[in-house]
C-alpha cells in the first residue's frame, strides 16, 4: 500500500513573519518529514486574518489569509485532499487571536466542520492557546465563553490534541468524551535542539536575554537582583537578543544588545551562554519558547515571576531553573541546572516527539484496516 500522507497543515501566521507560531508550524513540518521518511508530504495553509503578501515556506503554500471563509476553508482542504485520493489528514496550529479579530473564530470552526466532521478527514489540534481573559472592561473577558465554545467544538472534532500546560489539558478534557486524546506536550525551541550539550565551564562568561520588550523592560527594572545573579553566574557581560527594549539596565558589567537575529545566530549565542533570563509565570513555563530554547542550548534559566502560579509548575525550581530572587541570595550548582534542563528538555519537549505522536495517530486513522 502507498502509506505516503498529505498532510494539510493550517496555520495563522508563517514565515517570514518572526513569532513563536510561524517557526513552529515550519519546524513541525520539518519533523513529520523526517521522521516518517518522507512519507508525509506537507502543504501549509495560511489562514490569518488579515491579508499577507509576503510568505516564505520549505513546502506548497496555499493563501487563504484575509479571507475568513468557512466555505473557502472547506473547499481548499477538499480539493488538497482529493489530489491524493482521500490519504489526506488535516493539522491545525490554534491560536484563537490569529484567525479572528476577536479571538473567536466561528468561521473556523465551520469550515473544519465541512472537511473533518463525520466520516471526513482526520484532525490534529496543536492549541497554543485555549481562550482569553482579562478585566471586565476588555473585549476579552465578554468574550471567553465564545472563545471556550470555539476550542471546545476543535476538540470534539479532533482525533488527537495537543496542549502546552496540564491545566490545558484538564480544561480540554472536560469537552470531549475522549478524554484520552487529550495530551501534554511542552513547546519546542524554535532557535535549535542540539544534539550535545557544552559543559558551562567550557563556556564564554557571558548571559542572554532572549525574550520580547516587555519582558526585557520587567527584568530590567531589577537592575540590582540582575547584578547579583550576573556576580554570582561568574559572567562578565550581558547579550542582548531580539526586540531591543525600551530601558537599559545600570550595571557595571557590559550589555550588548544584539538585536534581531537568525535562528542559527540565536542557537550560537545560547550554545555558549552561562545563564538566561526569563520573565514568565511559573505554571507557564512549559508554554514559553524562551524557556524552551534555554533548556535546549543547556542554559540554566533564571525567571522572574510574572505573577503568582495558579497550579502546580511542571518544572521544578532548583532542578531545572532558578529564580532571580534565590540566584541572588542562595549558592546554585549552575552545571546540574544546566544538565538537568537540557535531560529534560531531550526526553519531554523535543520536536520529534510531537512529531511522533502526531505520526502514530495519523498511523492510526488513516492507514489502520
Amino acid at each position: 500500500m502507498d502509506r505516503s500522507i498529505r498532510l494539510i497543515h493550517i496555520a495563522p501566521e508563517l514565515p517570514p513573519t518572526v513569532g513563536g507560531v510561524a517557526d513552529y508550524t515550519t519546524i513541525l513540518s520539518r519533523r513529520l518529514v523526517e521522521v516518517s521518511a518522507g512519507a508525509v508530504k506537507p502543504v501549509l495553509v495560511h489562514a490569518n486574518k488579515e491579508s499577507t503578501e509576503d510568505i516564505e515556506g520549505d513546502f506548497p503554500v496555499f493563501d487563504l489569509s484575509g479571507q475568513c471563509s468557512a466555505t473557502e476553508l472547506a473547499e481548499t482542504v477538499q480539493r488538497l485532499a482529493d489530489e491524493v485520493k482521500g490519504r489526506a489528514v488535516v493539522l491545525l496550529e490554534y491560536s484563537g487571536y490569529g484567525y479572528a479579530k476577536r479571538g473567536a473564530p466561528l468561521w473556523l470552526v465551520r469550515g473544519l466542520r465541512r472537511a473533518c466532521g463525520d466520516d471526513g478527514m482526520p484532525l490534529v489540534t496543536v492549541f497554543h492557546e485555549i481562550s482569553a481573559s482579562g478585566p471586565i472592561w476588555r473585549s476579552s473577558f465578554w468574550l471567553t465563553p465564545v472563545h471556550r465554545w470555539v476550542a471546545k467544538q476543535l476538540v470534539q472534532l479532533s482525533e488527537r490534541v495537543f496542549v502546552n500546560r496540564p491545566s490545558g489539558v484538564k480544561q480540554l478534557q472536560q469537552w470531549t468524551p475522549r478524554p484520552s486524546t487529550v495530551v501534554f506536550q511542552p513547546v519546542f525551541s524554535n532557535v535549535g535542539e542540539p544534539d550535545t550539550r557544552t559543559p558551562l565551564d567550557h563556556r564564554d562568561r557571558y548571559a542572554v536575554v532572549f525574550c520580547g520588550k516587555q519582558e526585557k523592560d520587567m527584568l530590567y527594572s531589577r537592575s540590582e537582583s540582575l547584578s547579583r545573579v550576573l556576580d554570582a553566574g561568574q559572567v562578565d557581560r550581558l547579550v542582548d537578543i531580539g526586540p531591543r527594549p525600551e530601558h537599559i539596565p545600570d550595571l557595571t558589567i557590559r550589555h550588548k544588545i544584539k538585536g534581531i537575529q537568525s535562528a542559527k545566530q540565536v542557537s550560537r549565542w545560547l550554545a555558549g551562554a552561562r545563564l538566561g533570563f526569563a520573565h514568565r509565570r511559573l505554571d507557564l513555563l512549559t508554554k514559553s519558547g524562551v524557556v524552551a530554547a534555554y533548556l535546549a542550548h543547556g542554559v540554566p534559566p533564571v525567571v522572574l515571576p510574572n505573577g503568582s502560579a495558579e497550579h502546580t509548575p511542571v518544572l521544578s525550581r532548583g532542578t531545572h531553573y532558578t529564580t532571580l530572587e534565590q540566584a541572588g541570595t542562595k549558592s546554585i550548582d549552575w552545571e546540574n541546572l544546566s544538565r538537568q534542563g537540557y535531560t529534560w528538555y531531550r526526553e519531554q519537549a523535543r520536536s520529534q516527539k510531537v512529531a511522533r505522536e502526531i505520526l502514530r495517530t495519523i498511523d492510526a486513522n488513516v492507514f489502520s484496516g
